[in-house]
């Protein structure tokens, strides 16, 4: 089994059913590797490299599943910049892999090379590259856990070598994974700001939809609710308006005397 055919095989632990990209010279070991696979995984050839990242933050987004996209080397790294930059601050979890010039051609001035870790360190929360084939299930789990991008280059990516770490971390293979939680204090003094508040306002944006808080949210608008002197069907009147419009959320600002936002 060779590096391609290793990570196939990792992103169907993953429980991964599509990829987004554009072929290139450096990637046809990877190719080979989908086409066998085809039946269980589905690759989607993009206009270019732009498009594919973008479409895979699209798929993220409604499939509450990590997006993979995949791009040759040198200007296909450059183009998925805008889309990754895109996900990362919009916290969309995406996988990005770049196949790259063997690693043997590094330094000789190989026309597509690029640095292409350094590249996108500065739109991704962590970015590594696959040396050798005994590093790559290892990067693929860390990938899935921090949503982050791999380089691949060409030669690893044939290399043969027997790989026995082929599994997945099961709470990755949806998000979120693993929820984060402030400090029992904190929340405590929250509340209390929340129950004292005559006209409580809850702004609830892009981070409650990405962690699928919508239930916990309606539970506190509802308690908040019960506390209020208003009337229910008030509440629900400013609730089902679209308070993330400009004028309205500036029109709840000015009468609430306490803001509970939800940062992406």
């Amino acid at each position: 089994m060779n590096t391609a055919q290793a990570l196939v095989e990792l992103l169907k632990e993953y429980g991964v059913e599509y990829i987004f990209g554009v072929p290139g010279d450096t990637t046809m070991a990877l190719y080979d590797a989908l086409y066998a696979a085809r039946g269980e995984i589905t690759h989607i050839m993009a206009r270019d490299e732009r498009s594919a990242a973008f479409m895979a933050d699209a798929y993220a987004r409604l499939a509450y599943k990590p997006g993979i996209t995949e791009a040759p080397s040198g200007g296909g790294a450059t183009y998925v910049i805008p889309g990754v930059a895109e996900a990362n601050g919009s916290s969309v979890p995406m996988i990005i892999f770049t196949s790259d010039v063997p690693i043997t051609d590094e330094g000789k001035g190989t026309l597509t090379a690029i640095d292409q870790q350094r590249l996108l360190q500065a739109a991704t929360k962590w970015s590594a590259v696959v040396k050798r084939p005994q590093m790559l299930p290892d990067i693929i789990r860390k990938a899935f856990r921090t949503a982050t991008h791999v380089v691949l280059p060409e030669d690893v990516l044939i290399e043969e070598a027997q790989h026995t770490a082929i599994y997945a971390e099961p709470a990755c293979r949806h998000y979120p994974s693993y929820r984060t939680q402030a400090p029992r204090d904190s929340l405590e003094r929250m509340l209390d700001v929340l129950l004292a508040a005559q006209r409580p306002l809850i702004v609830a944006g892009g981070g409650a939809v990405l962690s699928g808080a919508w239930d916990e949210i309606t539970r506190i608008a509802e308690t908040l609710e019960r506390r209020s002197r208003n009337g229910k069907d008030e509440v629900d009147r400013i609730s089902q308006a679209w308070l993330a419009q400009e004028k309205r959320t500036r029109k709840a600002g000015r009468t609430c005397n306490h803001h509970l936002g939800s940062p992406q």
